[in-house]
């Protein structure tokens, strides 16, 4: 999804996404070690014969109810005060300005296996080279906390070849480490290493480490972090600020039906593109 923010919105809050890949300091190592360990022995004992049907049979019997969920209760969605938007859009200098667009793509960390090892750099290099230009639009791209130096120096290599503008978030690996765990996040009967924690399901086990590293990995994510930075910078360089992911790839068709849809409803202050 693409996000359209007129450039007089506000910041949004840094709520980040919770998966990413987690850069190791020495706070973590324990318990990585000991998650390397169990899952090692593991391994070794399946090739047994039997031994993972007896397992399943066992952890049959043995397994507690499931880590309790918690349902999200958002309310009614909110109805638009349409006479409201267009009496506030006419009081604004926005009402006079010709409309015009700052695209940002923020291009972060390969999240290997999902993606490929250099896709990232990969996708931002057939961009710059198949994806046209657009009127009224000024094209940026924001640089968001990649781990991998050689993959940031390509990645910004690419960049000021084909001569274009970018903001730079940089990994901090001393700011990582100072980051705690959230245990605060996880029922005590549950935690890692205790007796209910090893009868829970592999995909339960890794749904509360995750849990663990929430912080962590959203420092690494940061993903409305990058967002506000271009919300931020964009807001005086055009009147819609267009935050939007580093592989998103468009047409010049595909341009000329968003740009005709966002100056159909110029009271709006944010729209959203699917």
């Amino acid at each position: 999804m693409g996000i359209w923010q007129k450039n007089q919105g506000g910041d949004n809050p840094d709520a980040n996404q919770p998966f990413a890949p987690s850069i190791k300091g020495h706070d973590d190592r324990l318990l990585d070690n000991s998650m390397g360990y169990w899952h090692t022995f593991k391994r070794t004992i399946s090739y047994i014969p039997g031994t993972v049907p007896l397992y399943e049979f066992v952890m049959g019997l043995r397994k507690p109810n499931e880590v309790p969920r918690y349902r999200l209760s958002r309310g009614p969605m909110p109805c638009p005060d349409i006479l409201g938007l267009e009496k506030q859009y006419r009081k604004s200098p926005l009402s006079k300005q010709a409309d015009s667009f700052v695209l940002y793509r923020i291009i972060g960390n390969d999240l290997v296996p999902r993606h490929r090892k250099g896709q990232s750099r990969d996708n931002l290099r057939f961009i710059l080279e198949n994806e046209p230009d657009f009127p009224n639009c000024e094209k940026r791209f924001v640089i968001n906390r990649i781990v991998d130096s050689k993959e940031e120096e390509g990645i910004i290599g690419l960049l000021e070849e084909a001569g274009y503008a970018y903001l730079r978030i940089p990994f901090r690996l001393e700011e990582y480490r100072k980051l705690a765990w959230d245990v605060q996040g996880v029922p005590l009967k549950y935690a890692p290493f205790t007796r209910r924690f090893s009868t829970l399901s592999p995909a339960e086990q890794l749904r509360l480490l995750m849990r663990v590293y929430r912080y962590k990995n959203n420092y690494v994510m940061n993903n409305n972090g990058a967002r506000n930075a271009a919300l931020t910078e964009g807001r005086h360089l055009a009147k819609w600020v267009l935050p939007w992911d580093g592989n998103c790839f468009i047409t010049q068709k595909a341009w000329q039906k968003i740009s005709e849809a966002i100056c159909s409803y110029p009271t709006f202050p944010i729209l959203s593109c699917p």
